[in-house]
């Protein structure tokens, strides 16, 4: 991820729009095809769940960087910084688009920011651990991270902080991370998550609000799929954080594992774009699921 060389602004609809330092991207870039294939609310039954909540009363933190909060000071319900190196609020990038995403599947809970994602490895698992210790004492119910995998040493550091946040109630949602704690979203096919591990639930990692402009300009000129511009990977968290956060709305009581449970007990097989994904999120059952109690 750049850190230099790119501003990124909030327009009115919502959407953040990304100006080079040096030169404007094109005005509009045009989807041909924005209609025709299934969409998040369709492959998650997303629409279906958020008839019955939509996460009000749920805490969630999301720890990483680039949250712009000086733009976008309503988005957040709370922030901190763990590192002391501005990116909480001077600038809008990674950490912006995650809790853009987060809003749009549970537009009710409260999203917390959590400056933590350094350059260096260690320095980032170091602030992550102090962050989930905050996030205890501050009424935190779920966290999410769509970082990089961590090295052996840096997990030294983190699992303990992760065991420390269940027992507390707390719900870690991360990619690239297979620890029986936490859950462990990927993309829609397991193939992205090749050699760290089988993911608990495949998620649609593009269609949501925030384009990734450079990635999409640069998939255009390559003659690759631009659909890889709308997050990858990194959108898995907190669409599904945000899907737990609906479930917590409905059953307060429910602890980590028993939403995880939940979440991969109604995951289901489908069939999308040629492909076979074998633990789909749905949101619907989960949700239905959580309000009866189990």
């Amino acid at each position: 991820m750049r850190y230099v060389g790119w501003r990124w602004l909030v327009v009115a609809a919502g959407v953040a729009t990304a100006v080079r330092a040096e030169a404007q991207e094109p005005a509009v870039l045009i989807f041909p095809d924005a209609h025709e294939r299934p969409s998040w609310a369709e492959v998650h039954r997303l629409a279906e769940a958020r008839r019955v909540a939509d996460g009000r009363g749920v805490r969630v933190g999301i720890l990483d960087h680039g949250f712009g909060m000086d733009a976008a000071p309503d988005l957040y319900a709370d922030g901190v910084d763990l590192l002391g190196n501005g990116a909480l609020s001077a600038y809008a990038e990674h950490g912006y688009w995650m809790a853009l995403t987060l809003r749009e599947i549970a537009p009710g809970a409260e999203i917390v920011a959590l400056n933590t994602a350094s350059r260096d490895p260690m320095e980032s698992a170091e602030a992550i651990s102090r962050a989930i210790d905050w996030a205890i004492d501050h009424g935190i119910h779920i966290l999410t991270y769509s970082h990089a995998p961590f090295s052996e040493e840096a997990r030294a550091v983190v699992d303990p902080a992760i065991e420390r946040a269940v027992a507390h109630g707390i719900l870690p949602v991360f990619i690239h991370y297979p620890h029986e704690l936490s859950l462990f979203p990927t993309g829609m096919w397991d193939r992205l998550e090749a050699g760290i591990g089988t993911a608990d639930l495949n998620v649609l990692h593009y269609d949501y609000k925030v384009l990734l402009t450079a990635l999409y300009m640069r998939a255009l000129a390559e003659g690759r799929s631009p659909r890889e511009a709308f997050l990858s990977v990194s959108s898995t968290a907190p669409v599904a954080a945000g899907v737990a956060a609906l479930m917590l709305e409905l059953a307060p009581t429910l602890g980590p594992a028993e939403v995880k449970a939940i979440l991969v007990e109604t995951a289901y097989t489908a069939e999308f774009e040629g492909e076979t994904a074998d633990r789909v999120l749905d949101a619907a059952k989960a949700t239905e699921m959580a309000a009866a109690g189990r």
